[in-house]
Order: C-alpha cells, then structure tokens, then sequence
C-alpha cells in the first residue's frame, strides 16, 4: 500500500517506502565465493531487473532502494542460530 495526499479530490502526492521487499524470479544459479562485491543480472517477481550478488538465488527475498533501484541486502527466511 502507498499513501497518497490528495487536494479538492485529486492526488498531488504519492509517498514512496524508502525500501521494499521482492521476490527474486529469475537469475543465474547462485555462485558462492569469497568476494560479495560481484554483481549479476536478476529480475524480480514485478519484472523490474537489478544486479544482486552472485550467491543469490531465485525465490530469495531482497531488499531493493526504491530511490536507486540498487539491491540493499536479502531477507533471510530462518534466522542463524546463537
């Protein structure tokens, strides 16, 4: 949901969330290695394209700025155990 202001029944503003949560449909398959600063080429569920990290894999959540269109970081579904 995305407020909107209105003025005399028409929309005059739209707030955006600084930061949104998407479902990675499809990228290639995930490499692991020890630089996170490499990039490739995902699209999310909307069909907007991004560059994520390499260990990311279709079906992730991420985090995207909203602002940039960059990728924030990914939303992990089980936390790690202490």
């Amino acid at each position: 949901m995305v407020p909107v202001a209105y003025c005399e029944g028409r929309p005059v503003n739209i707030d955006f969330p600084p930061i949104v949560e998407m479902r990675i449909d499809t990228t290639a398959d995930p490499v692991h290695q020890q630089q996170d600063n490499t990039y490739k080429y995902a699209t999310l569920e909307n069909g907007v394209e991004v560059m994520v990290p390499h260990f990311i894999k279709p079906g992730e959540i991420v985090r995207i700025e909203v602002a940039t269109g960059k990728y924030v970081d990914r939303v992990r579904t089980n936390p790690r155990r202490l």
